[in-house]
C-alpha cells in the first residue's frame, strides 16, 4: 500500500454498548454507539497472501493504549489484554509516548523486588520496567506475561495495585486465570488468539473473554467497571440503514452467554428430580 495513503486511513473509534444484561436481544433500541475519543486513531494494514490483496485492521493495541491514556487523564486505572509478549511491551511503550512526563515513586518494597530483578538480570537496562535517573518509573505504565521473573511478576503487580501506582498495566491472558488484579477498566484487544495446533487465528472462547472482563470494578472501592473489547475485525456500524457489520454476530453470540467454563451437575438435583416426580404421581392417583 502507498505510504501517503496508508497515513489517511484513520477514524475516532466507538463504543457499541448494550442497554440490557446480557446481548441476547438483536433489537436496534437496545444499542447504544458513543464516541471514545475526540481524535482520530489510525488503523493498520495487512495484505492477503491468496490474493495479494492489501486490507485494513483495527490496530487494537494502539487504539487499546491510546483508550487507556485517555482513560488515565480522568483518573482511572486501565487493564488490558493483549495477544501476546511483544504485544504487550510494545503498547507500554505507545502508552508512555502519549504520557511521558508521568512518574510513580517505588516503595521500599518495591525497591526491594526492583534490586533483585536488576542483580538477576545484570543490569536495568535489561529490565522491562524502565526507570528514570530518579529512579521513578518512566511513563506510569507496565507489563505482566510470562517472560517475567518472579520479583519482576510482584514489582509489577504491586505497582498497579496501589492507588497511586501506575494507570495501566497491559498484559497477556496469564492474568485472566485466578489472578486478581481488578481495576477501573477492563480493555481486551482483540478477540482472537493464535492456536498453535490449528497454525492460525481462533476466536477466543466465552469463558476466556468474559473472564478477562470480570476483572473491571476495584473491589471495596467501586462497585462499578467498564468493559471494552476492541475487536480482531472492523466492524462498520450504519446509524442510518441500520446495519452492522456481520462480525458483530460472532461477539454478540459470546456476551450472550454465561461466563462458566464448566458444566457442574449437582449430585442432588436428580434426587429432587425423583422427589417431584413421586410427589406429583401421588397426587394424580
Amino acid at each position: 500500500m502507498p505510504k501517503p495513503l496508508a497515513s489517511r486511513l484513520d477514524a475516532p473509534p466507538f463504543a457499541f454498548f448494550c442497554l440490557r444484561q446480557t446481548w441476547a436481544t438483536r433489537d436496534r433500541d437496545d444499542y447504544a454507539p458513543m464516541a471514545l475519543l475526540d481524535e482520530a486513531v489510525p488503523f493498520a494494514t495487512g495484505v492477503s497472501e491468496k490474493s495479494g490483496d492489501w486490507y485494513m485492521t483495527p490496530n487494537g493495541n494502539i487504539v487499546a493504549g491510546t483508550i487507556a491514556a485517555a482513560a488515565a487523564e480522568d483518573g482511572l486505572k486501565t487493564l488490558t489484554f493483549v495477544q501476546s509478549t511483544t504485544a504487550a511491551e510494545s503498547t507500554v511503550r505507545h502508552f508512555r509516548s502519549l504520557l511521558p512526563k508521568r512518574r510513580v515513586v517505588l516503595t521500599e518494597e518495591e525497591q526491594g523486588w526492583r534490586k533483585l530483578v536488576e542483580e538477576e538480570m545484570g543490569g536495568p537496562q535489561h529490565c522491562y520496567l524502565k526507570l528514570d535517573a530518579a529512579g521513578q518509573v518512566d511513563g506510569s505504565a507496565t507489563s505482566h506475561h510470562g517472560q517475567l521473573l518472579k520479583p519482576e511478576r510482584m514489582l509489577h503487580e504491586s505497582l498497579f495495585k496501589r492507588r497511586d501506582g501506575v494507570d495501566a498495566l497491559f498484559a497477556t491472558s496469564t492474568l485472566a486465570q485466578g489472578m486478581n488484579l481488578p481495576s477501573d477498566v477492563v480493555l481486551i484487544a482483540g478477540d482472537s488468539r493464535w492456536d498453535v495446533s490449528d497454525d492460525k487465528f481462533k476466536q477466543l472462547d466465552a469463558h476466556e473473554l468474559l473472564n478477562a472482563a470480570g476483572r473491571a470494578g476495584r473491589a471495596g472501592e467501586g462497585g462499578q467497571g467498564f468493559v471494552l473489547v476492541v475487536p480482531s475485525k472492523i466492524i462498520n456500524i450504519d446509524d442510518d440503514d441500520n446495519t452492522i457489520h456481520r462480525h458483530w454476530m460472532s461477539l454478540q453470540s459470546i456476551f450472550s452467554q454465561s461466563d462458566q467454563c464448566l458444566k457442574i451437575d449437582d449430585p442432588i438435583t436428580g434426587l429432587l428430580d425423583r422427589i417431584h416426580i413421586h410427589a406429583h404421581e401421588g397426587n394424580e392417583d
